[in-house]
């Protein structure tokens, strides 16, 4: 057979040679693989019915394509569907050519060309073409193709919806018209990494046509043309702004138990109630996005609210004159809150019916959140923020509310602690005074004992001692008289024996005076010419000094003349005495201003000396009766004074410091009215 022949035995194609009744002449291997019989099987067999098959239209077919063929009219390529031996069907396309001699058909070549496998990868093709749309067009996700230009080139259902464009109005639509600037700058960043063939994922904001914001997670890969260059980008995006909103929610949630753990915490600690109010304040600023605001507390006493805040927020910005942080009468929507003890939130204060407007120079309020802060009922405080970055939400109500709760717990913990320390001060106060006024009690009672003692000393002093000592002085006097002319030894014996004699009488005299001190007898008393009169009958040492100081504008005292006039002579006595080698005597009189305390007012004398002082160790016992730090001293004359400066509703106090003097400072009540001299 020459080469070209086409009966080839090793052409790829199926050939079988008929003759005019359409039996088998030669059968090539194609045709024994393509069919499964051998040459022999199929020489001198019928070709339809080898491969042809059983039904009808096949049948139909067949016969067709052998009229045709035979008639002398080459049939094109032709598919169709043939059997193998076993049964099975293949996929051929179906040429034929007739053979003739002498200008006759004696047969014809039928060549067979087997497209089972392309079938099935055509076949294959189509199911995977239509998974692959069935994939793009129903799953959840977007998916787009955008051209290197950034324009749409398609998009399936689902980024239709999650950009929120009608089906097929995505395509040849710019992706920059649903993005901030902020928001192209990362695209186009994320562009040039797709150029460099990388493929990336992506947060991405969105703005919807209808105004809603989404968040996307992208990922983008790049589409390479067939010589490798960038052709653009194939986009798969999900919608996860319910997901970046939860997250968003509990990281505010966070932040919130965050700042209610501080407050908590200061709550327990030693924070005051501005310290409460500065971190309550902060925190809500902070997780409300308010530009200002303030923390207020109720003054239980007066009904005002104090702002300790204010200052430190808005104060600057504020053009209001005589500004304060105490605002005693309630106004406009923060009013409105404070009167009815109800939360208010409010993004159009302007339209809002409870509001009186703005007045000049203060802060103008575009958004307004403000809730009352109440214990118990009571209104006890206020939280109040303002001009948010954005539109207030019930999240933002909840936590402001919340926050005034923790701050009234704050109020009430720092008012109940004051109220315990007060408690605590006015307790031990009173322990004190009542420790007080018991151990004044007791010292009166052991004074009162000492001087009932010291009564029933004098009566038996003066009834066993007065009778003796004139005995003795008038054996003195008899002597002086009965002695014409004494030596010098026995009449200085008799000089002592008088002056002792003498001294023994002044000293029962004082233990008697002391004991039978009377009420005084009140009057008008200028201690002024009361106490110059005392000087003008005082024997002064030439050794001492003395320096007058007197308020001439004076006041009357109502008291006794000849009682104070004892007194205020054993103060100046006791002061000379204090200074045996001389010094200053310093005596100052004024009056004090009236007040709280003494409201009538007070004389104030000062008696000051610049002798040793008196060591600290017997400073509470000199006004003690029988108490003297001189060897020849009784002890009555300061203890004499005490008792007639009580006795006249003043005080008399010590101020001592070794080698520096001591000052005895007696103070009196002013006569009512008593301005003159009588």
């Amino acid at each position: 057979m020459q080469q070209g022949n086409p009966m080839d035995k090793r052409a790829r194609a199926a050939i079988v040679t008929v003759d005019q009744k359409q039996r088998v002449i030669d059968w090539n291997e194609a045709a024994q693989d393509l069919f499964g019989y051998s040459p022999d099987e199929a020489t001198g067999r019928e070709l339809t019915s080898l491969v042809t098959g059983s039904d009808k239209k096949t049948l139909q077919e067949a016969r067709q394509f052998r009229e045709r063929v035979m008639a002398g009219n080459p049939v094109p390529a032709t598919k169709s569907i043939r059997y193998r031996k076993d049964g099975t069907p293949v996929d051929v396309i179906l040429g034929g050519a007739p053979i003739t001699i002498d200008g006759a058909s004696v047969g014809m070549f039928v060549v067979y060309t087997d497209v089972t496998r392309r079938q099935r990868m055509e076949r294959e093709l189509r199911e995977s073409r239509e998974r692959y749309r069935n994939l793009v067009e129903n799953q959840g996700e977007g998916v787009a193709i955008v051209t290197p230009e950034d324009r749409f080139l398609f998009a399936n259902p689902a980024a239709h919806e999650i950009l929120g464009v009608p089906r097929g109005a995505l395509v040849d639509r710019e992706l920059k018209e649903f993005l901030d600037e902020k928001d192209r700058s990362l695209v186009a960043d994320q562009k040039e990494r797709r150029r460099a063939g990388e493929t990336s994922t992506y947060e991405l904001d969105i703005a919807r046509p209808d105004g809603e914001r989404r968040t996307l997670l992208v990922t983008a890969s790049p589409r390479p043309s067939d010589d490798g260059q960038f052709k653009g980008t194939l986009a798969v995006f999900r919608d996860i702004s319910e997901r970046k909103e939860l997250e968003r929610t509990l990281e505010w949630e966070a932040e919130a138990n965050s700042v209610i753990a501080g407050l908590m915490r200061a709550l327990l600690g030693s924070a005051t109630i501005a310290d409460i109010s500065d971190l309550v304040l902060r925190g809500a600023r902070y997780l409300t996005d308010s530009a200002f605001g303030y923390v207020g507390v109720i003054e239980s006493e007066t009904g005002h609210l104090v702002c300790p805040t204010m200052t430190r927020e808005i104060w600057d910005m504020c053009q209001v004159e005589n500004k304060s942080t105490v605002f005693e009468h309630f106004g406009g929507l923060w009013g409105w809150v404070l009167e009815n003890q109800e939360s208010l939130m409010t993004n159009e204060p302007s339209d809002d019916p409870r509001s009186s407007g703005t007045p000049d120079g203060h802060i103008p309020v575009r958004r307004l959140l403000a809730a009352p802060a109440m214990i118990d009922g009571r209104l006890v405080g206020q939280v109040a923020l303002a001009n948010a970055d954005r539109d207030y939400t019930e999240r933002d109500l909840s936590l402001v509310e919340r926050l005034a709760d923790i701050h009234a717990l704050a109020i009430q913990h720092l008012q109940a602690e004051e109220q315990l320390r007060q408690h605590r001060e006015n307790l031990e106060e009173m322990v004190e005074r009542r420790s007080r006024e018991l151990r004044e009690a007791q010292e009166k009672l052991l004074r009162n004992e000492k001087l009932s003692m010291l009564g029933q000393l004098a009566g038996s002093i003066n009834h066993e001692l007065r009778g003796p000592l004139g005995n003795i002085k008038s054996g003195a006097y008899f002597l002086d008289m009965a002695l014409e002319e004494p030596d010098d030894d026995v009449d200085d014996t008799l000089t002592l024996l008088q002056h002792e004699v003498d001294r023994a009488e002044s000293i029962v005299s004082s233990l008697l005076n002391f004991v039978r001190t009377k009420e005084p007898q009140r009057g008008p008393v200028n201690v002024n010419h009361l106490i110059d009169d005392i000087l003008s009958h005082t024997e002064m040492p030439e050794t001492i000094d003395v320096l007058r100081d007197a308020d001439e504008d004076f006041s009357m005292v109502l008291g006794d003349s000849d009682q104070l006039r004892q007194a205020f002579r054993n103060l100046i006595t006791n002061a000379v005495e204090a200074m045996p080698e001389g010094g200053q005597l310093t005596i100052q009189t004024s009056r004090s201003h009236r007040d709280l305390a003494t409201p009538g007012g007070q004389v104030i004398v000062s008696v000051s000396d610049t002798g040793e002082g008196i060591p600290e160790e017997i400073r509470d016992r000199i006004f003690e009766p029988l108490f003297s730090t001189k060897s020849d001293g009784v002890g009555l004359g300061l203890a004499l004074a005490h008792m007639l400066v009580e006795a006249h509703d003043g005080t008399i106090d010590l101020e001592s410091e070794k080698d520096h003097g001591a000052t005895f400072t007696v103070r009196l009540p002013l006569a009512d009215g008593g301005d003159e001299d009588p």
